[in-house]
């Protein structure tokens, strides 16, 4: 290969890199956190707490950390739009979670909206699935945000904390469904 041609395909390089980072930059990158557990009950009852707007704030994880958090729901509990609105007291936060998908005893989707203390976009997605055991419950957590953000969410270590909410609300979930009492405040690993 001669000089020239090694120069020209640097140029062509550089050329390229200089075009694309501006995109690459401003990417949507994501985190997506996945977590399981078996609850020891129906399908049916499973299901139905989970679709449920009225009885999410039993099992929530984040009434743990604010639970003196204001909030409602509005539109027909269980069904497609109805939508669980909160506002932190401790926290300081404020958003939306509404049930944007249903598919009987299978699958439950929840879009979220938050507006404080950033914005954010998230999704929760729980797969249902009957075992000898129980109920396998499945939740898919994801959210997108700005390249920054991602290097700033990865840094402080954002993934591990919502693995850790994520669990929790699970184990809320189950001791609600197989009891109707919660107790659970914190993980032990």
């Amino acid at each position: 290969m001669t000089n020239n041609n090694i120069i020209s395909k640097a140029i062509t390089v550089v050329a390229i890199s200089f075009f694309f980072s501006p995109i690459v930059a401003h990417a949507q990158k994501f985190i997506r956190v996945s977590s399981s557990v078996t609850i020891e009950s129906t399908i049916d009852e499973v299901y139905d707490v989970l679709r449920s707007m009225d009885q999410f704030n039993a099992w929530s994880p984040f009434v743990v950390e604010d639970p003196k958090q204001i909030n409602y729901v509005e539109g027909k509990d269980g069904e497609i739009g109805s939508t669980f609105y909160w506002e932190g007291v401790e926290e300081k936060s404020l958003g939306t979670q509404t049930l944007t998908d249903l598919k009987q005893n299978q699958y439950i989707r929840l879009e979220c909206d938050i507006q404080k203390p950033f914005k954010g976009q998230p999704l929760f997605e729980y797969h249902l699935k009957q075992t000898e055991n129980g109920v396998l419950v499945t939740q898919n957590f994801e959210v997108g945000m700005g390249t920054f953000s991602y290097i700033m969410a990865k840094i402080f270590g954002a993934k591990g904390d919502i693995q850790k909410t994520n669990e929790l609300g699970l184990a809320r979930l189950k001791e609600y469904v197989e009891t109707k009492e919660v107790t659970i405040v914190a993980i032990e690993k």
